[in-house]
């Protein structure tokens, strides 16, 4: 969801839609926190089908023995805070253009905390998608792998949109 907030901005630069869809930014994003939270939770809690007594994710061992997937969690998380509390704040992008342009910047950090994530993914899932791609076991992929390919999708569509913009990679010919 947070994903999709991004992408319907990325999608404006594109293409004319109309100002209405993206008004729905904010709210999809905002959305897509709560469900970050859940996540969060359901892994602190979840409990191991094969040993109903145990937690699936044992904290902080499970974390500990995958630093690069909570670390890079950790911090994408975060900047999804800090999005999530510049969308809520009642004063938000209030007062001169410079200001909701600062605010807007801002909010951009949240390009940054997509890429901790899908390193978050990429660290706890390759291996299963490997044996996916090789097995076609079962039938429909992994939803990870639909979730990381949306998520590098949004990074390809964010960079092609910086270049159009001449914001970034203005000297690389």
């Amino acid at each position: 969801m947070i994903t999709l907030s991004y992408v319907i901005s990325a999608v404006h630069a594109f293409w004319d839609i109309p100002n209405k869809f993206l008004l729905y930014r904010r709210y999809t994003g905002l959305v897509g926190y709560g469900y970050a939270v859940l996540h969060i939770i359901a892994s602190l809690f979840v409990k191991d089908p094969k040993a109903p007594l145990t937690n699936k994710f044992p904290f902080p061992d499970y974390f500990i023995d995958h630093p690069i997937a909570f670390l890079s969690a950790l911090a994408g998380f975060g900047l999804f805070s800090y999005a999530f509390f510049l969308s809520i704040a009642p004063h938000r992008h209030n007062g001169t253009p410079q200001k909701a342009r600062a605010w807007r910047k801002k909010l951009r950090y949240g390009y940054a905390g997509v890429l901790l994530i899908c390193i978050h993914l990429v660290s706890l899932k390759l291996e299963g998608w490997i044996t996916w791609l090789t097995t076609l076991s079962p039938t429909l992929p992994p939803l990870s792998l639909i979730a990381a390919s949306t998520l590098t999708c949004l990074i390809l569509l964010k960079i092609l949109q910086l270049r159009k913009e001449k914001r970034v990679f203005e000297t690389i010919k």
